[in-house]
């Protein structure tokens, strides 16, 4: 062969070449199994941008999460608002820290728990600073006169008092009502108060006492009552109990004894009696 049909071959051999790549160019534009991956790429970023722009179901409930804690916090509130509901407590005599407190089977302590901070121990007596003070000066005046008592029980804890309540509920809730307090009603917790005694003589046979006279002459000077006197159980709640003395300040007791008015319900105008429930 010689060199012109050589170079002639060759020529026509890569016309047909070009030819080919130029109709494969056009069958790959116009061919939908190869525009795939194409496709497949603006599908992903279409649904990318759904995604961002629509929040999912699990979004939502994020969005609404928040709202729980309140509606939470509300409802113990409510929960623990239950506890003291019926306390029917007086405004004017409500503050446990004051000792003008109220504390009967109408008005419990609030919080039902209240323990106070100020408890001073004399001879045995555990009761709040102010009241402390003047029992200290009491006990001392009355042994001066020749007619010494003690304590038998003085401050005491809601726990405490709890277990008190519960030894008289096992003879009966009725007698338990009458005899004790239920804790978080209970004089006792509030500091301020002291059962007192005479060697062993204690409970009814303290109103029998030489102290117990000197007492009710002049317990009022060191602003000391007896909270449950005889003939006001349908007052204060309470049976008549001449060994239990509450501190209430000197000017209240006082001014009890001049106007011989008997328990705070009637001086203070405040509801007594039983139990609300």
């Amino acid at each position: 062969m010689n060199k012109r049909k050589v170079l002639v071959v060759v020529a026509g051999f890569g016309l047909m070449l070009a030819s080919a790549a130029s109709t494969l160019a056009v069958l790959y534009t116009l061919n939908p199994v190869d525009n795939k991956p194409a496709k497949i790429a603006t599908q992903r970023q279409a649904k990318l941008k759904t995604t961002q722009q629509k929040p999912t179901s699990t979004d939502q409930k994020k969005k609404t999460k928040p709202a729980q804690p309140e509606k939470t916090k509300k409802s113990s509130l409510k929960k623990s608002d239950k506890s003291t509901k019926s306390c029917n407590t007086d405004t004017a005599h409500a503050d446990p820290n004051r000792i003008d407190v109220i504390a009967n089977k109408k008005h419990c302590l609030k919080p039902l728990n209240y323990a106070p901070k100020d408890l001073v121990n004399v001879e045995g007596a555990l009761l709040r600073a102010p009241a402390a003070t003047h029992y200290r000066q009491m006990l001392i005046d009355a042994r001066k006169a020749g007619v010494g008592f003690r304590v038998s029980s003085s401050y005491r804890s809601y726990k405490s008092q709890t277990a008190t309540y519960n030894y008289w509920l096992r003879q009966g809730k009725k007698k338990a009502d009458t005899h004790s307090a239920r804790p978080g009603y209970s004089e006792h917790q509030t500091g301020l108060t002291a059962d007192l005694v005479v060697g062993n003589c204690s409970l009814n046979c303290f109103a029998g006492t030489k102290a117990y006279v000197w007492l009710v002459k002049n317990a009022h000077k060191y602003g000391f009552i007896e909270r449950y006197p005889r003939g006001k159980t349908n007052i204060t709640g309470y049976v008549y109990e001449s060994w239990h003395w509450r501190y209430v300040g000197r000017k209240t007791a006082t001014d009890m004894k001049q106007k011989n008015i008997k328990t705070l319900e009637e001086y203070w105008g405040i509801a007594g009696g039983g139990y609300s429930h």
